[in-house]
């Protein structure tokens, strides 16, 4: 974990490096805020009545919240 975006998701001596946001909006199932805010840029309103997506959707566990980092599921579709 480091504080810096930068070099995000290389290896350094075999470690993931992966920041603090990252772990952060992970750990609080928060990727949905990093979205288009309540449809303000989308064409239609359907957009913003759209349900946020979690990243748990069978709940929290350890190993899942390693698939998330892992995978950068936290960044697609943003």
């Amino acid at each position: 974990m480091d504080t810096s975006i930068e070099c995000d998701h290389q290896r350094f001596g075999g470690f993931l490096k992966v920041s603090l946001e990252e772990l952060l909006i992970a750990l609080n199932d928060d990727r949905h805020l990093l979205h288009n805010p309540e449809g303000l840029f989308s064409q239609s309103a359907s957009a913003a009545s759209a349900e946020p997506q979690s990243l748990y959707p069978q709940g929290f566990s350890a190993q899942r919240f390693i698939k998330v980092v892992e995978a950068q599921a936290v960044w697609d579709d943003v």
